[in-house]
């Protein structure tokens, strides 16, 4: 039998990928001194974090909970537990339950959690939602921000751009409304063809306010302006040209720019190199969720997620 320390794992947030890694447990010893009452039990197998209370049926909000780390050895669907340790105490939980709260959504489960972190001033927080499924959030040591501001980087045309209209469609809980802050940023791909001198062209034909940018015979291209990114000037090169001027027009080059804003806590950024889902980056001192050029609303509301899970700190 191997224990983990019986002690409160603080440095680092903890925030499980799926309900289904979370089972609970009804325990008659001391919540914070189970440890060894859990190894040998058996769970589900993918079970890796168990919440432990006093009482058997529903879960009632401000209820005694702890929480454990386990480790399981499965050789089926379920597995037996094989280490176990203490995660967050009672006194450092709380229990909400909320029936406004999906719980398979990421963004609505961390954001109704630090809603009750700053309610409670407990770093542990059960939550359980409108499925009466339940998860958990484990704050770290690092106090969070009151509203975590997240810049939306796109370019225009066209007006609203992508992420504009898809923040639109995304519905934010009226709970969690006050602990996020949207800004806009936009590359105006327009507006750097009129400052350019000569020919330009875009490889996507665009016209606004009398400015036009004409998709051209290749050839043509050669000793004018493009308005692409650096995977258009790739293109452009591979089919023999490099005579050109590129005018960069990426969301995610504007982010870098803008990184050292201090306001601004994350970016989410649309690029096309973004083609198989959301992708987080950190190589600019700040969280980037990149999304695809033909990012979907659920797309939009994973990146908030993973850019709010980085500023919290929150691992897995």
């Amino acid at each position: 039998m191997k224990l983990f320390p019986s002690r409160t794992y603080k440095r680092r947030g903890v925030f499980p990928r799926s309900c289904s890694e979370v089972t609970v447990l009804c325990c008659e010893r001391s919540l914070d001194e189970a440890s060894e009452w859990l190894v040998g039990k058996r769970v589900f197998y993918k079970t890796r974090y168990a919440v432990l209370r006093k009482r058997l049926g529903r879960l009632r909000g401000g209820e005694e909970a702890s929480l454990y780390r386990l480790k399981c050895a499965s050789r089926g669907l379920v597995g037996e537990v094989v280490e176990a340790g203490v995660l967050a105490h009672t006194s450092d939980t709380v229990v909400v339950v909320d029936s406004r709260v999906d719980e398979h959504n990421p963004l609505e489960v961390i954001l109704r959690a630090l809603l009750a972190k700053q309610e409670e001033g407990r770093s542990a927080v059960v939550v359980s939602g409108r499925g009466e499924n339940i998860t958990f959030v484990v704050f770290g040591d690092e106090k969070p921000p009151p509203t975590i501001r997240v810049a939306l980087v796109d370019a225009i045309p066209p007006k609203p751009s992508r992420l504009e209209a898809l923040l639109q469609q995304v519905e934010i809980p009226p709970y969690a409304r006050s602990l996020l802050d949207f800004a806009y940023f936009f590359v105006d791909s327009l507006a750097l063809a009129s400052e350019a001198s000569g020919r330009t062209y875009s490889l996507c034909p665009l016209e606004e306010g009398g400015c036009e940018l004409r998709q051209p015979p290749t050839a043509e291209i050669s000793g004018g302006s493009v308005v692409g990114c650096a995977l258009t000037a790739g293109v452009l090169r591979e089919l023999g040209l490099s005579d050109f001027e590129l005018l960069d027009m990426c969301p995610l080059r504007r982010a870098a720019d803008l990184s050292k804003d201090a306001s601004i806590h994350g970016f989410v950024a649309r690029c096309c190199r973004a083609e198989d889902g959301v992708k987080l980056i950190r190589g600019y001192g700040k969280p980037v969720a990149i999304v695809p050029w033909s990012a979907s609303p659920w797309d939009l509301v994973t990146a908030i997620s993973e850019v709010v899970k980085a500023v919290l700190g929150l691992g897995e």
